[in-house]
Formats: structure tokens, C-alpha cells, sequence
């Protein structure tokens, strides 16, 4: 498995993984309109590829957080292909994001969506505690 940058010739498999596992993963969960405000493509973005094939991606960026004032990077999206949940591909996913966004943020926020969808694919516990570190 490869993680890496976005290319825009990956726009068609990135918006095929994004429909896919919104299917899988979030019908019934989530107001569509809430979807559709949050999705930027302009926005960094991180892939995960298996075999010269996209297989999931992972969307951050910089918010401010209008509590404190201070800048803070923040997980927007991360979507993986059915068969590739549970596999470690989103830990892979987040574990870069950490990475890149360690020394440039104060705090790290997450949508609910995310935890939400993260207790359906047991990832939850893993990532709580992780994002428990960076936060401090």
C-alpha cells in the first residue's frame, strides 16, 4: 500500500471511492446537505493506493476555531472501499494527516460525522486515543 498526495487525475477514482463508501457508510446517518457543505476537493488530501487503484482518500485543512482564535487542523473526510475497512487503511490515512499537521496546528478537531462512522467500523477507539495525544 502506498499513501500519498492527490494527483488531479485521480479526481474519477477519488469521487468513485467517495460515492462508494457513502453508500456503505453513512445512508440514513447523515442529512445529504451536511455532505455536500463539507466537501472540498480544493482542500489537502491524502490517498490510499493498493495496486496502481485508489482504495480510499483522507481530506484535511486548516479551521480556525472561532472558541479560542487559534488555528487548529482538522480531519474533513476520510473514505475507504468496503473491502478495505478494517484492514488498517484508515489508521495508514491518519496517521500520515498526524504527521503533516503535528508541527503546523495547535489542535486537531474532527467532525461527529467522522466518530460516528468510525464506531460503525471499529475504529473509534484507536483514533479517540490518538487524537487524545495530539490534542494536548
Amino acid at each position: 500500500m502506498i499513501i500519498r498526495d492527490k494527483k488531479s487525475s485521480d479526481i474519477e477514482s477519488l469521487a468513485e471511492v467517495h460515492y462508494q463508501s457513502w453508500i456503505s457508510a453513512y445512508e440514513g446517518m447523515i442529512p445529504d446537505d451536511y455532505i455536500e457543505r463539507h466537501h472540498k476537493f480544493n482542500a489537502p488530501c491524502l490517498v490510499a493506493e493498493v495496486d496502481d487503484s485508489i482504495v480510499g482518500f483522507l481530506m484535511y485543512s486548516k479551521d480556525k476555531d472561532s472558541d479560542v482564535g487559534n488555528y487548529c487542523g482538522e480531519i474533513m473526510v476520510i473514505y475507504l472501499l468496503k473491502e478495505f475497512q478494517n484492514k488498517g487503511v484508515g489508521s495508514k490515512l491518519m496517521e500520515e494527516a498526524e504527521q503533516r499537521m503535528r508541527g503546523d496546528f495547535e489542535q486537531l478537531s474532527v467532525f461527529g460525522y467522522l466518530k460516528i462512522i468510525n464506531k460503525q467500523l471499529n475504529f473509534t477507539k484507536d483514533l479517540d486515543l490518538r487524537l487524545m495525544e495530539f490534542m494536548k
